[in-house]
């Protein structure tokens, strides 16, 4: 669940404006209803927001080129 309770001053409409998406699939994210979970949308809200992405999702976030498969020959 998105919790943007603490959000400053702008509106969820404007918001959701910044980040590329509509204020009702916002709504969603904040209750629940949606599950937050692309790397590009997190980082467009927390732009939005002008936070870190951590403070969205409560932890760093992992850049892919930087994943190592347990198969990888090195």
């Amino acid at each position: 669940m998105l919790r943007l309770g603490w959000r400053p001053r702008a509106s969820l409409s404007v918001i959701a404006g910044l980040a590329g998406i509509s204020p009702s699939y916002l709504s969603r994210l904040e209750s629940g209803d949606r599950a937050l979970d692309r790397r590009s949308l997190i980082v467009s809200l927390a732009n939005a927001l002008e936070v870190a992405p951590s403070e969205i999702t409560g932890s760093a976030l992992v850049n892919p080129a930087n994943w190592k498969s347990p198969c990888s020959v090195p």
